[in-house]
């Protein structure tokens, strides 16, 4: 083997060596730091309750006694380093003829007065309640809605 080839090989070595080194040392230092500030992160923004029974959210659909909702998704309750918003997820909830509809006026201090599903309409703010835990379901029974306003 000559000087020439013998060079070459040792420079694209050593040249793959620290690139290879740089993104393993990259690697290993998120997961170290990760681990050192996953406590910390916890304490400030504690993980929500594994029973999630009430939310709020903006009404995106509304057809005959389901009410197709916007809310946000409780796993994605760290903010964003990026400033990008938090995920948001659709939950469709399913009224009956003992779902309590109300509307809450908030301009003029706190007034709440009876209203009916024919009151919701698609982009309300909403605060629903259920019986059952939201967490990862696609449809619950709702037992209250506050549209607010």
């Amino acid at each position: 083997m000559n000087r020439v080839t013998l060079i070459s090989i040792i420079i694209v070595s050593v040249v793959i060596g620290f690139v290879g080194g740089y993104f393993f040392g990259a690697n290993q230092g998120k997961k170290a730091t990760t681990q050192k500030l996953e406590p910390i992160i916890n304490q400030v923004f504690p993980k929500p309750a594994g029973d999630i029974r009430n939310a709020s959210g903006v009404v995106k659909n509304i057809k005959g006694r389901t009410v197709e909702m916007e809310i946000l998704d409780p796993n994605d309750y760290i903010p964003h380093a990026d400033g990008s918003p938090m995920k948001k997820i659709t939950l469709i909830g399913i009224t009956s003829n003992v779902t309590k509809i109300s509307v809450v006026e908030l301009s003029n201090g706190f007034k709440q007065k009876p209203a009916t599903l024919v009151d919701l309409k698609v982009g309300d703010s909403i605060g629903f309640g259920t019986s059952e835990n939201l967490q990862g379901k696609e449809s619950v029974m709702i037992a209250y809605i506050e549209i607010l306003r």
